[in-house]
């Protein structure tokens, strides 16, 4: 029987007048298309006005490509009912394929499918069984309504007056235990760059670990933030403004903020842009497309990285044969110890309020608990390694 197939639409797909390319389209065995599915993607692409970036759309995409191919390999229906009575009886095929998840294991004997990312996938579900319900496409809901209490926070002196608020829950979502970011420490940044032969990846890693960049972020870094600075003076952090524009420069959430760059680690990006590697790769892009590319780093054909390119990458790096580093490593580890050390200069400084308010800032998280998540992390590191982190960075080679 034909697998289900995930398509995308061209600048043919027009929408009262508008081209909408880039929209995910969900083909059955029969290659029909998935009309709950379709109507689903349409409106989030359309209508919904918090979704910013075809990255979201996309993820959601994935998301429910693989719960329609395992209903599809299991013989079940999207719309299967649910029903929790006395007289009638059935598990939620949401359910099933939680539960699926959580079975899949790889050679190892280890899980494939993190909780978290399970429940990644089931936060989405949940998102177009909602709509499912309001648009009557369906008339249940595949879960139990659960309602309990949490604590509300107060700020600052008002903290010891907070109450609860009742928040509306349900029996999918697996229970997940929050846990400290993985860092590295001084050394391992160390042997990490040692080991990259690539001056591009090089590079990509210093300025993840220089500004706390996301993967999305530093693979569309424009080159029209690069420019030559003063040597004279080493020690300025030079601000850069992250804003998303024409430029192709992306952000979560489309949201503008600003990070800092050592004048040093500017320096080589100057360096890279006007000579060797860097000059190669802009001739390989300019003679595919026939202009200037909007991003500083490219791949050695002359294309723009992928987020999956660069975490195959650091994979390679610590697995398979001709491995290189003896400890894991990913983008977002890179992100976590930038934070850490980050918080912790700032908090020599200033209050631990304002030096929260300022990582968080530059991290453009959205709540300022996620960053002070890293409060923990710093009894982790030493103070050498704390004080001195930037300009160990900068004099890596």
């Amino acid at each position: 029987m034909p697998e289900l197939q995930l398509i995308y639409t061209d600048d043919n797909f027009v929408v009262s007048g508008l081209a909408y390319p880039h929209v995910p389209i969900l083909l059955d065995g029969d290659f029909e298309i998935v009309k709950p599915f379709f109507q689903f993607i349409v409106y989030l692409t359309v209508q919904d006005g918090r979704i910013q970036s075809n990255r979201t759309v996309k993820n959601y995409a994935n998301a429910l490509y693989d719960y329609f191919s395992f209903l599809d390999a299991n013989q079940l229906l999207w719309d299967d009912p649910y029903l929790n009575k006395e007289n009638s009886f059935t598990i939620s095929v949401l359910a099933l394929y939680r539960n699926w998840s959580k079975s899949l294991l790889n050679d190892k004997g280890h899980r494939i499918v993190s909780d978290s990312s399970i429940n990644m996938r089931l936060s989405v579900l949940k998102r177009f069984y909602e709509y499912c319900y309001k648009t009557s496409l369906i008339n249940f809901e595949p879960w139990e309504v659960l309602f309990k209490l949490k604590p509300e926070r107060m700020p600052g002196f008002l903290r010891h007056t907070h109450g609860q608020k009742v928040i509306k829950s349900n029996d999918l979502m697996i229970k997940t235990f929050k846990r400290l970011p993985q860092l590295l420490s001084l050394d391992q940044c160390r042997e990490l760059i040692g080991a990259i032969d690539n001056l591009t990846m090089r590079l990509i890693t210093k300025l993840i670990l220089s500004t706390g960049i996301r993967k999305d972020e530093v693979i569309s870094f424009s080159r029209k933030y690069i420019f030559e600075p003063d040597m004279q003076k080493p020690n300025i952090r030079i601000p850069i403004s992250l804003e998303p524009t024409s430029n192709g420069q992306r952000t979560k959430g489309s949201k503008p903020r600003t990070v800092y760059l050592s004048a040093p680690l500017m320096k080589e990006l100057w360096d890279y842009l006007h000579f060797g590697e860097g000059v190669i790769r802009t001739k390989r892009h300019k003679k595919l497309h026939g202009k200037e590319p909007h991003n500083l780093f490219l791949n050695r054909f002359g294309e723009p990285f992928s987020e999956a390119a660069l975490n195959n990458f650091y994979r390679t790096l610590y697995v398979g044969e001709d491995k290189r580093l003896s400890f894991r490593v990913n983008p977002h580890m890179l992100r976590h110890t930038y934070a850490t050390i980050e918080l912790y200069a700032e908090s020599t400084r200033t209050n631990t309020t304002k030096a929260l308010a300022w990582v968080k800032s530059r991290l453009g998280h959205s709540s300022i608990s996620t960053t002070a998540i890293y409060l923990h992390c710093i009894e982790t590191l030493h103070d050498q390694e704390l004080s001195s982190y930037q300009a160990e960075i900068d004099a890596m080679e």
